[in-house]
């Protein structure tokens, strides 16, 4: 159920299927590019120490305490929005011997992490934050050392050069060196101040006593829900372009993008996510079977359908040499694709995206994630029936639909050259 205690928006999902409680609190403002750095680290840094509990390892131990709760963090985009979450998952004091009181304790741990971290000054504090900036400095350098992490990053930067889904939540570690703890200062207490802050709580708890618990130790900034839950940042006219870079590299990597208007809340959506099914993202898909299976052209390939964009990726390696054969026999399974397409391919997808959404509905996570986002989108609770109905209703010629909406944007070969050394 829905409902708003103060400023905070709160959806319950009672279930009884989880031996845990899992409560996420997700602090929701515009993405933008000047404060990415700074909302990656706030997170980081409150779990560093409280006002109580003053280091990291304290507040372990407090969690420990709790009968091994655990609080996870993450900095995600979602559309244009930049989503702070704090999921803490704690087991259900029904299961525990004497009914010990954790829920109350849980909500007020997490409540200090978020409102009252440890300060010097009126300021988080200096070396907490050089550790962290160092961290994230190793994590964002290493992902570009890695070749793959670095050509996607690339090819993103290529293909949405002028807007926002070039840029990681994570971090951008050219503009990392600009961050300062006065920045971050700022932007954890706008991140308070102005913030819409949702909760979500999953499992068999009382709701009388969870709203209390809520309405004691979280606020919001903000009533006002944002809006922009979809990307629909584009291109004014679209050229397509190819891309080649060279490094020092074993293998060639192919990046192409391709522009759907099918999105998260068109209606196409489900015949486009069965689609990208058929097309590279299962061990049945098309790209596989040709392109690795028959040419043995491919070490890997695969495709992905990012909805909220309105994009499909496909991803291969090959030998060096055989950039320009692959691209042509994968542009050639998805010019062909209507033609190959059978009610056996279609059969097939629907039964493995239903599966993978009845696995996922065995998560507290997913049920979290799916109800936040539904809600985000089209203002009503998540139904899994309807979910399932959606996928079974998509006939072939929604597929073809699908199909016939994308177009190609941006091929970017990453590739080694003779003689050349990457720097």
């Amino acid at each position: 159920m829905l409902k708003q205690i103060g400023n905070v928006l709160v959806h319950y999902e009672p279930s009884t299927k989880f031996k845990t409680i899992s409560i996420a609190v997700k602090f929701i403002t515009a993405f933008r590019a000047e404060n990415l750095n700074e909302r990656s680290l706030i997170p980081e840094m409150l779990m560093g120490g409280t006002k109580k509990l003053m280091t990291s390892p304290l507040v372990q131990q407090e969690l420990s305490g709790l009968y091994g709760a655990e609080i996870n963090t993450s900095t995600q985009k979602i559309g244009l929005q930049s989503v702070i979450a704090f999921d803490m998952t704690l087991i259900n004091e029904k299961y525990l011997p004497g009914n010990p009181k954790l829920l109350p304790k849980a909500c007020q741990l997490l409540s200090e992490v978020i409102y009252q971290p440890r300060r010097f000054r009126n300021s988080l504090r200096k070396l907490l934050f050089l550790q962290e900036k160092r961290m994230l400095a190793e994590e964002l350098t290493s992902e570009y050392h890695d070749r793959f992490s670095y050509g996607y990053t690339r090819f993103k930067q290529l293909m949405f050069a002028e807007e926002l889904f070039r840029l990681s939540p994570r971090g951008e570690l050219v503009s990392l060196p600009d961050t300062t703890l006065e920045s971050v200062n700022a932007a954890y207490l706008d991140m308070i101040a102005n913030d819409q802050v949702v909760i979500f709580a999953v499992g068999d708890f009382a709701e009388e006593e969870m709203d209390r618990l809520i309405a004691d130790h979280f606020a919001s900034g903000t009533d006002t829900f944002p809006s922009e839950w979809l990307d629909r940042e584009t291109k004014a006219e679209l050229h397509p372009a190819m891309v080649t870079e060279y490094g020092d590299l074993n293998q060639a990597r192919i990046y192409m993008g391709f522009r759907t208007p099918i999105n998260s809340a068109d209606r196409g959506h489900h015949a486009m996510l069965l689609y990208n099914v058929i097309l590279g993202d299962s061990d049945q898909a098309k790209l596989f079977l040709e392109i690795r299976e028959k040419h043995n052209l491919s070490y890997d390939i695969s495709s992905t359908y990012i909805a909220n964009k309105g994009v499909v990726f496909v991803f291969a390696g090959t030998d060096v040499g055989k950039e320009e054969d692959l691209i042509d026999k994968i542009s050639g399974v998805i010019a062909n694709f209507k033609g190959s397409l059978t009610e056996e391919d279609l059969s097939l997808a629907k039964e493995t995206a239903k599966k993978r959404i009845l696995q996922g509905a065995d998560s507290a996570d997913f049920i979290i994630n799916r109800t936040f986002y539904n809600y985000a989108l089209f203002r009503k609770k998540y139904s899994l029936e309807e979910h399932l109905n959606s996928i079974e209703a998509v006939t072939m010629a929604d597929i073809f639909a699908a199909a016939d909406s994308l177009e190609l944007d941006t091929t970017f070969v990453y590739t080694r050259k003779e003689g050349h050394q990457d720097e």
